[in-house]
């Protein structure tokens, strides 16, 4: 468990060069470069259940509907039936474009972040109904499923992915 956190810790919002990729399915993007544009309308079609598999565990997501120029989702992970982690979690419009922000906290809620800390992931591309925040890659499948890609930043300065894979719960 102590392992996953530190891992989880390392996601990579990070700057590099303009919108190249960070590892097979996610991008990064530029010091300098904006967002993507976007409305949250565009992401309506996120707000229910999901659940699914990710982090070697069962991996859950709820998202309420756009409202106000965002929505906000909660996501929670478990292994063995015990809960590790959860993170709130707003996708808001922003300058033109989208932001998602979240915070991470034990199954205590113990938070992870300092107070005025949260990690952010702009969105810097979209095509084909997927979108590529920086460091997260959002693809929502032909099945009505959706997958999610995400980068963390080793400790040698190579980046890896971990996917995450979701069925809506409900419909």
């Amino acid at each position: 468990m102590r392992l996953l956190a530190t891992v989880l810790c390392a996601v990579v919002p990070v700057s590099a060069a303009a919108h190249e990729p960070l590892t097979e399915n996610t991008l990064t993007i530029g010091a300098g470069e904006g967002l993507a544009p976007a409305s949250i309308a565009e992401m309506s079609w996120l707000a229910g259940h999901w659940r699914g598999e990710g982090f070697g565990g069962i991996a859950e997501e709820i998202w309420s509907p756009p409202e106000g120029g965002a929505m906000v989702g909660m996501f929670r992970l478990s292994h063995e039936g015990r809960t590790e982690l959860y993170e709130i979690i707003t996708l808001i419009e922003h300058r033109g474009g989208l932001v998602m922000r979240l915070k991470h906290f034990n199954a205590d809620l113990t938070g992870w972040e300092e107070k005025a800390e949260v990690v952010e992931f702009p969105l810097i591309a979209k095509s084909d109904g997927m979108f590529w925040f920086d460091g997260l890659t959002v693809r929502p499948e032909a099945d009505g499923s959706l997958t999610m890609f995400l980068a963390f930043r080793e400790n040698n300065g190579s980046a890896r992915e971990e996917v995450l894979r979701y069925r809506r719960v409900g419909k």
